[in-house]
């Protein structure tokens, strides 16, 4: 084999692999593009046990999970959803899921993370709402009774009851006070 043959079958074997290396160069590129051009689609459903969106400092800010209920007829418990809102701190501000007796709640915090204002179900499945000071102590209530009626309460800064506003089973009403030492009962028959 001559040098001029060497030669030119080397170019050939170069222009060769200049070729292919375009071609698959072009297909490279003609498969981003493609991916690009593709419409997105989003997923129906997303599934998870905890969901968390976080500040830019990766503090969890918003959490939502599935949290286990435990009441008195379900001794196993069960889950339910439960929302929690916070500051980039950590510091809860609202809450909203499962309630003590089986239904919802929704609790309000401070900026200390301490529940002012709590709203959900009450024993007998009807309503209830509290506001409370900054210690967390019941300032004030209102809940249905077990017969459906209604009940406020109002307590003093140490959370002990000082009037109470209500109807008792037979339907009649009920007010009670108590100044220092002494309880003032008030109680007002059935209406007839």
């Amino acid at each position: 084999m001559t040098t001029d043959t060497r030669i030119e079958s080397l170019e050939t074997q170069v222009r060769t692999l200049k070729r292919m290396l375009l071609g698959v160069f072009g297909l490279v590129v003609v498969g981003v593009l493609l991916g690009w051009a593709t419409p997105r689609t989003s997923p129906d459903v997303l599934r998870s046990k905890r969901l968390e969106i976080l500040s830019d400092n990766g503090t969890p800010v918003v959490v939502l999970e599935a949290s286990r209920v435990f009441d008195s007829v379900d001794q196993e418990g069960h889950f339910a959803g439960k929302l929690i809102l916070q500051n980039d701190d950590g510091k809860q501000n609202a809450s909203l899921g499962p309630g003590d007796f089986g239904g919802g709640s929704l609790s309000i915090n401070n900026k200390d993370s301490v529940t002012v204002v709590a709203l959900g179900s009450s024993i007998n499945n009807g309503g209830s709402a509290f506001v409370n000071n900054s210690t967390g102590k019941t300032s004030a209530a209102i809940s249905s009774s077990p017969t459906g009626a209604g009940w406020l309460t109002v307590n003093s800064k140490d959370g002990n009851r000082v009037v109470a506003l209500g109807v008792r089973q037979d339907g009649g009403n009920v007010i009670t006070w108590a100044l220092d030492a002494m309880t003032i009962t008030s109680r007002l028959p059935a209406p007839k």
